[in-house]
């Protein structure tokens, strides 16, 4: 019960706030922040080791490999939607803070709030590894619905949360899951895909 309302109140809760309107969806990386420091918060507050969250350095070499492939078969996908789509570079994106530095600190706090955090705890209240993941996809995509295209791109987020989860959840590893993230995001949003915020 107290998994179920933690999932509730720190993932259930802020999505129907920011679709109602309550929250203003252009808050929606202030709502990440607040919720990453809670379950922060959670973390030490439950005495979690650092281990059972990802961060290790004792499974780096393997768990390296199958973060990188992973990566670089959605990479490829990311590259044939590009083509499908004509999508171009998006104008003095070497300016925008998101190149700069963003894109980091938001695929790090979603990494270890999907995975460190949120994998766990679904795995503890569903007792299936299958559902827990298909549950926390279907959160990732539901967070980007901020997005004007997000309709268009539902499917393939579905598909990339799924399998962040799933590689995460046999090669447990925060680092490599977070560059797999930041390397996807930065390009993503640099050919213009889940970058601008619906009206």
């Amino acid at each position: 019960m107290k998994e179920l309302i933690i999932l509730l109140i720190l993932f259930i809760l802020p999505i129907l706030l920011i679709y109602l309107n309550i929250i203003p969806k252009e808050y929606y990386l202030i709502v990440l922040g607040i919720v990453v420091i809670f379950a922060i918060a959670l973390t030490i507050y439950q005495h979690i080791p650092l281990k059972d969250l990802g961060i290790r350095a004792d499974n780096l070499k393997q768990t390296f490999l199958p973060h990188l492939v992973f990566t670089l078969v959605v990479l490829v996908i990311l590259l044939i939607l590009v083509k499908y789509n004509g999508a171009s570079v998006i104008k003095n994106w070497q300016t925008d803070r998101h190149f700069q530095y963003m894109f980091l600190i938001i695929s790090f706090a979603q990494a270890f709030v999907f995975l460190s955090f949120l994998m766990p705890r679904l795995n503890s209240l569903t007792n299936s590894l299958l559902l827990s993941l298909i549950i926390n996809a279907l959160i990732f995509t539901a967070i980007h619905f901020v997005y004007a295209d997000f309709y268009h791109e539902a499917g393939i987020l579905f598909l990339v949360g799924f399998g962040f989860a799933a590689v995460y959840a046999y090669y447990p590893n925060l680092l490599w899951a977070g560059i797999s993230h930041a390397v996807l995001n930065f390009v993503t949003v640099l050919f213009g895909f889940l970058s601008n915020i619906r009206s």
